[in-house]
């Protein structure tokens, strides 16, 4: 909900702003205040207590706007810095209350929006259209981007987020400036990016003293957290007793915790040649242009995680991935089926004809690798064997990353059929 920007004069005087708010202060602590502590709340029917709630909310939006406002305007001023203080510090000073981070919130805001392209932005939070919290989202995004982006570029997403941000909750404002921000820096810090969160991966266990019990702190970057996510999505639901059809008593994390048990002991207990299989099922959002490699963008899983087109590309070759294509108006004009994968049978043949990862000097056995298609499924490749090659996951993502293809020779002998073309010497 809005609120209408405080007047420049009322009749509280010359100073309208701080008369109107020592007036809702002192009313709301004598509302609070009392034998009760309550405000007499429990004497409240269902309605006035939702009625309450609402207008309690517009207080808050209210507050927020004004508070933002006061510390634009001592940002503009440059109050506090005869006394050496820092904008977060000036607002702790003045707002006792208020807690540290809040605090910071509130200066990078303020910092942003003193540049005029911004004027938007302020205008919005300001007038309690977007909130805080909200447009400190914003702002930050707008001070990454600028060193990286075209000024008209920025300038227009920019308004797209602040004319979005109300029908937005904050999880989806997140995830709708992460998407912008692949969009306008360079692929290449993207891909670098991509490598390092890649190679930050962590799996930690840890006793729980005198308990017997273990825990597990797992890091993930934006890729693998998505396939993780779906493959335990799938067998952590709810079940039903089958007999008393009593609803499932397990919390959600207990649920989580039983399905990754079970994915590792299927794992463990299957043969050790499983072709067919799918590596994890999930659905990845994008536009067709983007996937094709037309235009920069990138894609989103339903957790709202960024991937980055290459990871997508490479993605579709051996998992189960169900791309939700979308056309310029945002409409599905395609899903993807899992026709693409790679068959038992011939996933088979593929381990019998290849031995182990194709790539020049890799010997990573065939049954660490995934089948990649030479010719991009995305760009119309068929799934069948003189398309397909065997590569383990480094070197899968070194021939997409630098666009290598292979020459596949029918009826070569094993070890032989494959014969890759190196633009670059060795992988990265």
């Amino acid at each position: 909900m809005s609120t209408p920007a405080l007047s420049s004069t009322d009749a509280l005087g010359e100073r309208p702003v701080l008369g109107v708010l020592r007036a809702v202060a002192a009313a709301l602590a004598s509302a609070t205040q009392g034998p009760d502590g309550g405000g007499r709340l429990w004497a409240l029917s269902e309605d006035e207590l939702g009625e309450c709630l609402a207008l309690a909310a517009q207080v808050v939006s209210a507050a927020q706007a004004v508070t933002a406002a006061v510390v634009i305007e001592a940002d503009e001023r440059g109050t506090g810095v005869q006394s050496a203080l820092s904008r977060t510090d000036w607002v702790l000073g003045a707002a006792g209350s208020m807690e540290a981070a809040e605090a910071a919130r509130l200066a990078r805001l303020a910092r942003a929006c003193r540049e005029p392209a911004l004027a938007g932005l302020r205008d919005a939070v300001t007038s309690g259209a977007v909130g805080v919290v909200k447009g400190a989202l914003i702002g930050d995004f707008a001070q990454e981007a600028r060193p990286l982006a075209d000024a008209g570029a920025l300038d227009e997403t920019v308004a797209t987020l602040v004319r979005s941000a109300p029908a937005l909750t904050v999880p989806q404002l997140r995830t709708a400036v992460r998407y912008a921000l692949n969009h306008l820096r360079p692929a290449a810090d993207l891909e670098r990016e991509a490598d390092v969160q890649r190679a930050s991966r962590a799996f930690h266990r840890t006793g729980v003293a005198g308990t017997g019990m273990c825990e597990y702190r797992l890091v993930l970057d934006p890729e693998a957290a998505a396939i993780v996510d779906a493959a335990v999505a799938g067998l952590s639901r709810p079940q039903p007793d089958p007999v008393t059809g009593a609803r499932d008593p397990r919390p959600a994390a207990t649920r989580r915790a039983d399905a990754l048990v079970e994915l590792v002991q299927r794992a463990l207990s299957g043969p050790p040649t499983r072709p067919g299989m799918a590596q994890t099922q999930l659905v990845v959002t994008m536009g067709f242009d983007a996937l094709a490699g037309a235009v920069r963008g990138a894609g989103l899983t339903p957790a709202g995680a960024v991937v980055t087109t290459e990871t997508v590309r490479r993605l579709a070759c051996d998992a189960e991935i169900i791309p939700a294509v979308l056309g310029s108006s945002r409409q599905v004009v395609d899903l993807g089926r899992s026709r693409r994968l790679v068959s038992r049978g011939q996933r088979i043949k593929l381990w019998l004809r290849d031995g182990h990862c194709t790539y020049p000097g890799c010997t990573i056995p065939a049954a660490w690798t995934q089948a990649h298609h030479n010719r991009h499924w995305s760009d119309g490749g068929p799934t069948d064997e003189g398309n397909l090659a065997l590569l383990c996951a480094r070197h899968h993502t070194v021939v997409h990353r630098r666009g290598l293809t292979a020459s596949i020779t029918p009826g070569a002998p094993p070890g032989a059929a494959v014969t890759w073309q190196l633009s670059v010497a060795g992988p990265t």
